[in-house]
């Protein structure tokens, strides 16, 4: 009796097990009678139960795992910059691991778990529970902001990327579809503000040498200053967008994939279930298509049934209330007739170049005053496929977007003379006004404007200078009180420099392009750049106007003046 009762003990046991193993299971569809396409589901009862899936169905032999705040897409989105389909994206709450996370973590064969984001994010309770229940190495990485941690991230992986994709750090869904863009290219994912690029994710791109780069979105969450800031720095730059982010993501797998093995579907609502797929997309070398729970867009279907001579899988990510049943059922009997989808396109516009007389310029010397800037101009197709393939395609409409600017360049007709001992004071003036107001656009900071109300009172200082080289005149009152202000006033700056014409300059202007104005304009406003103090002045947001002297002493010595003025009175 007591051998029968083990038997049975033991065959309840396997069927338990058995059981379990099909639970945990990751839920299969075949999408038709013939079994070369198969739908692949991964959901869970919650968010870390779903990354849990897909780490167990595709990542259990990986020896790194990458713990994330389940609440902060941000994070989620930079830890694919160290992923790169080799690791899993696993969920934690800011202070513990789930108990279902940490058995996972111990049926794997770690050697280290990275946690992306800062304490904040993920507490050092979590870094401490996890030394105690997994016994390994724990690397947190992590930076002040999203943009910083995402840099962090990208340095972990990438010494040199020529091709960099960039994305929105405020929504998720378009870096989400991003990634398996850049997957393409080897290329990180950097994450920008709305409108402006983070000075570490300026860094980021002159460290890794970019000369290209790719725009994911539209102009509502990556917006043209972006591309002016990429103008800037030298970096050609595209764009890939739809109307939305559903059609958004299939113009990026329209881009990148034109012959996918494995497609990966996820919610363009719920970026939980969403964000796992990027390191299983990394991984099998799909594009991810966005869709509603019980919808998608007409190009998203005519994208399934063009590719369903190619794809082997689909992957669905989450249940069915993120990606319903009977959105699947779609998905599986997509339509092969004829279809027809609507696809934007943004061409440039190039600008025009116009040239312009400026008195004060010699004839060898020409100036851009207003840099063009390209135009964008928006044109819609009408695609018709039959049975996947294009038949046809026409504009059915077009408009300009974004109108070019004219580049403005100054040319100069004045003769060359020896002026070895004379210096053009008012086109010195200019020239320096360039090159500040120049310096003020590179940081950001409004231009100013040229105040000739105080050149007189300017001039006396560049004379007093001469004397006695200080901030105090010769009287030693403080320098405001030239231009009538008291003695303690301090609406006005003053920056004050000495230097020398040398035979080289004198030289270089008549051979060179640069006018001796020019060349000695340049030699100052290098001494005031390498002077904080002076530095400061140049770019300070509490000025608004500008005024500066020159005077020459026994035909070499040169002392200059900037005042610098906030308009207060």
């Amino acid at each position: 009796m007591k051998n029968k009762r083990k038997i049975n003990n033991q065959r309840i046991a396997i069927f338990l097990f058995g059981l379990l193993t099909v639970l945990l299971m990751p839920f299969t569809v075949h999408a038709n009678a013939t079994g070369t396409q198969e739908i692949i589901r991964h959901e869970g009862h919650s968010r870390e139960n779903v990354a849990g899936s897909v780490a167990k169905a595709h990542f259990s032999s990986s020896n790194k795992v990458i713990l994330v705040n389940r609440d902060k897409f941000p994070d989620a989105i930079s830890a694919t910059n160290i992923s790169q389909g080799k690791y899993p994206v696993l969920y934690t709450r800011a202070g513990n691991v789930s108990d279902s996370t940490i058995q996972l973590m111990k049926t794997m064969p770690l050697d280290e778990i990275y946690i992306l984001g800062g304490s904040l994010s993920v507490n050092d309770s979590v870094v401490t529970q996890l030394k105690k229940e997994i016994n390994v190495k724990v690397t947190r990485i992590a930076g002040r902001s999203r943009y910083d941690a995402n840099a962090s991230a990208v340095e972990k992986n990438f010494t040199q990327a020529s091709h960099v994709v960039i994305a929105s750090g405020e929504v998720y869904s378009d870096a989400l579809y991003g990634v398996s863009y850049a997957n393409t290219l080897d290329s990180p994912v950097i994450l920008t503000k709305t409108n402006k690029l983070e000075k570490s994710s300026i860094e980021q791109l002159k460290k890794l040498n970019a000369k290209e780069v790719t725009i994911i979105g539209g102009t509502l969450t990556v917006t043209v200053s972006v591309e002016k800031q990429l103008s800037e720095l030298g970096i050609k730059h595209n764009r890939i967008a739809g109307r939305n982010r559903y059609i958004g993501s299939t113009e990026v797998a329209n881009a990148a994939y034109s012959e996918p093995e494995n497609i990966v579907i996820a919610s363009g609502e719920v970026f939980s279930d969403a964000l796992v797929s990027a390191p299983l997309a990394q991984k099998l070398n799909a594009p991810i298509l966005l869709v509603k729970a019980h919808s998608l867009e007409d190009i998203t279907l005519n994208y399934l049934s063009s590719k369903k001579a190619t794809k082997k899988n689909i992957y669905i990510q989450g249940g069915t209330s993120t990606v319903s049943k009977e959105l699947v059922e779609k998905i599986k009997t997509a339509n092969e007739e004829v279809l027809t989808e609507n696809r934007t396109v943004v061409e440039d516009l190039p600008y025009n170049t116009i040239k312009q007389l400026n008195k004060n310029l010699y004839d060898d010397e020409e100036r851009i005053i207003q840099k063009g800037i390209v135009g964008k101009r928006e044109k819609i197709y009408k695609l018709t496929y039959k049975n996947g393939i294009k038949v046809s395609e026409e504009v059915i409409s077009e408009k300009t977007t974004i109108k070019p600017i004219d580049e403005i360049i100054e040319y100069g007709l004045k003769k060359r003379e020896d002026k070895e001992n004379v210096l053009d004071k008012d086109l010195f003036n200019q020239e320096m006004l360039y090159l500040v107001n120049d310096f003020r656009k590179s940081e950001g900071v409004n231009p100013l404007t040229y105040n000739h109300e105080f050149q007189s009172q300017t001039d006396l200082r560049s004379m007093e200078i001469q004397g006695k080289f200080s901030h105090d005149r010769p009287d030693g009152s403080f320098f405001v009180t030239a231009f009538g202000f008291e003695g303690n006033n301090y609406y006005l700056g003053e920056n004050i420099a000495t230097n020398y014409i040398t035979a080289d300059d004198i030289k270089k202007s008549k051979e060179g392009t640069k006018s001796l104005e020019r060349l000695i304009a340049e030699k100052i406003f290098t001494q005031y750049y390498m002077s904080k103090g002076h530095r400061e002045n140049m770019v300070s947001d509490s000025f608004v106007a500008f005024v500066s002297s020159i005077s020459v002493l026994n035909g070499e010595d040169v002392y200059n003046v900037q005042i610098f003025d906030t308009g207060v009175r």
